[in-house]
């Protein structure tokens, strides 16, 4: 299977849950509904509230905070984007832990921002160590959030042939994940410039922290029993049935038709459920 955009072939297979599955879920089970906009919590970037405490947000990867205007918590760090190429080496995961994959993912989060009305540029310089880059990166990567659409998952890169690869964000903020969980992976990035943007930009605030521990890439939402919702709705895309565990099929497939419904959100490179792309 190739991508329609080749900065993603390496982001199909992904290891994780993405936000758009976890939004098509709670739309799906009606978990949405259970916060009015009137009382809940005015998100950022494209989060949503949360279910379960309609007060905070469940945030798009690369942020986090009560309303998904901060950098996640844990290590990385805020980075400005000045005229002159600056350059930062992240390593994650545990070299002393072998080359058995461990169960969970080490995680850092940073955010390159540039001046309000300017995008940041950056040049993946390399990625180590060999012998990690399978399909969807699912031992270790580094993921650019630099697509207009924040909701979706950022192109991943995993392989040491992806040194000098070049990126441009379409605001004025870039989040970068670094992930592992095996041995270690080092990445090392550098912040060519800035330009002129010529599309909307966000001015957001700093969050900061220091740890490396892994965090739940995304909450569990919604609480309680859930029902099946409206399966009428025309945006459909096909999933591999096989994917799932017996007795699953029932809940995801009107009829007989091999079809999940997408409640409108846009195709997601990184998405488990979104499986396939023919109608």
């Amino acid at each position: 299977m190739v991508p329609l955009d080749p900065e993603y072939a390496e982001t199909l297979g992904s290891p994780f849950i993405s936000f758009i599955d976890l939004l098509m879920m709670n739309k799906h089970y009606n978990c949405t509904e259970k916060c009015t906009p009137d009382t809940s919590a005015k998100c950022k970037n494209d989060g949503f509230p949360n279910p379960r405490n309609c007060s905070e947000c469940i945030c798009p990867g690369g942020y986090g905070g009560p309303l998904c205007k901060d950098r996640p918590e844990g290590c990385g760090a805020i980075l400005v984007a000045e005229s002159d190429p600056l350059e930062f080496q992240d390593t994650v995961g545990n070299n002393r832990a072998g080359r058995k994959p461990r169960e969970d993912f080490n995680m850092c989060h940073y955010w390159i921002k540039a001046p309000v009305g300017k995008k940041v540029v950056v040049e993946l310089l390399s990625f180590s160590p060999y012998g990690i880059a399978v399909d969807g990166c699912i031992y270790g990567g580094v993921e650019f959030k630099w697509q207009e659409d924040q909701r979706l998952t950022g192109s991943r890169y995993c392989s040491t042939e992806d040194a000098n690869t070049i990126l441009t964000s379409t605001s004025n903020i870039m989040p970068i994940i670094t992930y592992n969980r095996i041995y270690e992976s080092i990445t090392r990035i550098r912040d060519m410039n800035w330009l002129p943007a010529d599309s909307q930009t966000v001015d957001l605030s700093d969050g900061m922290g220091e740890s490396n521990e892994t965090p739940d890439r995304y909450p569990t939402a919604c609480a309680g029993k859930m029902e099946l919702g409206d399966l009428n709705d025309v945006s459909l895309v096909p999933i591999r049935v096989g994917r799932f565990q017996d007795g699953w099929q029932g809940q995801f497939l009107p009829g007989t038709a091999e079809i999940i419904d997408t409640y409108n959100l846009p195709y997601d490179y990184g998405s488990i459920m979104q499986y396939g792309g023919i109608r």
